[in-house]
């Protein structure tokens, strides 16, 4: 999964993976996510974030470079 060159400002959260979510015929992915050349802004207070990843389950890895 790759995101890359977007503006991203305000709200709770700008970027999210949830691993319960992410699924394909009943088998868990296990997926490498790259994040970068993003511009997120916004998400400083307490409670909010830029890139949150709520990972019960096995991800490869989150690279998030360059934001």
């Amino acid at each position: 999964m790759h995101i890359q060159e977007n503006t991203i400002a305000g709200g709770v959260t700008g970027i999210r993976f949830d691993t319960n979510v992410i699924r394909v015929s009943n088998f868990l992915l296990s997926p490498n996510i790259l994040i970068d050349l993003n511009n997120l802004t916004g998400h400083g207070a307490v409670g909010k974030y830029g890139i949150q990843v709520l990972a019960p389950f096995p991800i490869k890895s989150v690279d998030a470079i360059l934001n």
